[in-house]
């Protein structure tokens, strides 16, 4: 009896500070591809990275280092879910990350392998794999409070507060700060055209690279990331990029949409160019 009524006690308690003082349960998706085949071109580009397969193995445990400082070990999961050919040798390696788990798409959903590593459209593939994980882990993922997405390659810093994500609820979606280009009908970008609602002549876009949403919006999310999936089976689509199609595909949801000053770094595959933003 003693030790039910401590457990009571313990468990209001922990409801009733605030946010940052109790732990929440997060899962952190990154999608990674660190084996490329630069045998086929993307839209934008002709190769799909600068970057050996060492240069984008080590980028990789870099993201993976960020985030396990940026995330207590405890109450995080990373799902590291890679498209290289010989994953295994990356896989044996991170066993050293104990709250890691390495999903490979050659083992686990062979049947999107080929597409995800050859399809010119880079967002197509990205999505492929998003809109599959999350149907398979979606009851899984369900017992988290607060699910991330990250692209490998990438780094956090300071900027990224867990303690901040912690005052919302699980009914949450959480975006970069949209980005803002002046509206060029050469884009043919017409489908997304938002300007009359905006008042403004932009594009608005949010990054992709980080983005989280909680529990309660798993749902929500899969549904964007399977239209996006839909529309680019369109050939006539693939000049679209996540970037604008997942702002696009959100404006229903955007009362529940909370807009951070996260900052990311990384290096561009295709030209090894170097970002913050």
């Amino acid at each position: 009896m003693v030790s039910q009524d401590l457990a009571k006690v313990r468990l209001r308690v922990r409801f009733s500070l605030p946010a940052p003082y109790y732990m929440i349960k997060k899962a952190i998706i990154i999608t990674s591809c660190i084996e490329v085949n630069n045998n086929y071109p993307l839209t934008y580009s002709k190769i799909r990275s600068v970057f050996t397969d060492a240069e984008r193995w080590r980028q990789t445990v870099q993201s993976i280092a960020t985030i396990d400082l940026a995330m207590s070990r405890e109450d995080t999961t990373i799902y590291l879910i890679d498209a290289s050919e010989h994953y295994q040798q990356y896989k044996d390696i991170l066993k050293y990350q104990p709250n890691l788990k390495f999903i490979s798409i050659k083992e686990e959903f062979s049947e999107i392998f080929d597409i995800v590593r050859s399809h010119p459209n880079k967002t197509f593939c990205e999505c492929t794999i998003l809109k599959n994980f999350i149907t398979k882990y979606q009851l899984e993922l369900s017992n988290y409070d607060f699910i991330f997405k990250f692209s490998g390659r990438y780094f956090l810093d300071s900027s990224f507060n867990i303690n901040t994500v912690a005052q919302y609820n699980t009914n949450t979606i959480f975006f970069k700060h949209p980005m803002k280009y002046d509206w060029q009908d050469q884009w043919g970008y017409q489908m997304v055209d938002q300007r009359l609602q905006q008042g403004d002549n932009k594009l608005y876009q949010y990054s992709t690279v980080l983005f989280g949403f909680g529990s309660q919006q798993i749902t929500n999310i899969l549904n964007v990331i399977g239209k996006i999936v839909d529309l680019l089976l369109d050939q006539t689509m693939l000049h679209y990029d996540m970037e604008t199609l997942i702002y696009f595909y959100t404006r229903s949801l955007k009362e529940h949409i909370v807009e951070m000053d996260w900052c990311v770094y990384g290096f561009h595959g295709p030209d090894g160019r170097f970002v913050r933003y």
